[in-house]
């Protein structure tokens, strides 16, 4: 891992000291980019998982608890679990992923999502229990020194709260594309779902498909365009669905 804020490294390497091997050369896996100071105002902090940003914010404590959870999921998936390419967040106990294209779209209005009552869960993927198709979340499972961590989470004012229940029933998917609802759409809507399911270093399965083809008729599978104008208003209604 390699950082260029001295102050999360720092935290990291207090929260993981079990983990931390100095001296050793290897491919930076993650990397932390410290954002600029222009006046009163800051840039936002960034991780990044090899050249891809994977989170963003203000809130030192928000990355370090980000790199925590991507550092974890390198470790093996529970049985049942597949590890879906999106982004989670939650709202009343149930859970939305937004993907398939939109996650450039969805990092930009990532603030203005939280402000219609959603919390941005930041991690390695979505989780999904193939077996309940439900949304799982765990403690990480590394050397963790909790007092170190929480200590650091008070001294960035960093109150996370509640992280919410560790099964999630799916509310919905959200996917780019179009509602048209003809046979040619149908088939764009299951291309659109195979990039949450496929794997990006192996090749596209049989089970993948199949997966894609489960989630698209047994769940609540929303399209849209990859402009937040119109990820916004979707979001928004979902959030009002009980």
């Amino acid at each position: 891992m390699r950082s260029t804020d001295e102050i999360l490294s720092g935290a990291l390497a207090a929260a993981l000291p079990s983990h931390v091997v100095p001296a050793v050369e290897a491919p930076p896996n993650l990397s932390f980019k410290a954002g600029q100071e222009q006046g009163k105002v800051r840039e936002l902090h960034t991780l990044y998982r090899s050249s891809r940003p994977v989170a963003r914010s203000r809130s030192r404590g928000r990355l370090l608890r980000a790199a925590i959870a991507h550092l974890d999921g390198f470790l093996d998936d529970p049985v049942g679990i597949v590890r879906l390419d999106a982004r989670l967040v939650t709202i009343d106990g149930e859970a939305v992923i937004v993907g398939g294209g939109l996650g450039p779209i969805f990092d930009e209005v990532a603030r203005r999502v939280e402000r219609l009552g959603y919390r941005v869960i930041d991690g390695p993927g979505v989780a999904l229990d193939v077996g309940s198709f439900t949304v799982r979340r765990w403690e990480p499972r590394l050397d963790l020194d909790a007092e170190a961590l929480a200590g650091f989470l008070r001294s960035e004012r960093d109150d996370v709260g509640d992280p919410g229940p560790a099964t999630l029933p799916l509310r919905a998917i959200v996917t780019r594309g179009s509602d048209v609802d003809d046979d040619v759409v149908a088939a764009r809507r299951l291309v659109g779902v195979l990039p949450f399911v496929a794997r990006r270093d192996t090749p596209l399965s049989g089970a993948d498909v199949e997966l894609a083809r489960r989630l698209l008729v047994e769940h609540d599978v929303r399209t849209c365009e990859a402009r937040s104008e119109d990820l916004l208003p979707l979001l928004r209604a979902l959030a009002s669905d009980s």
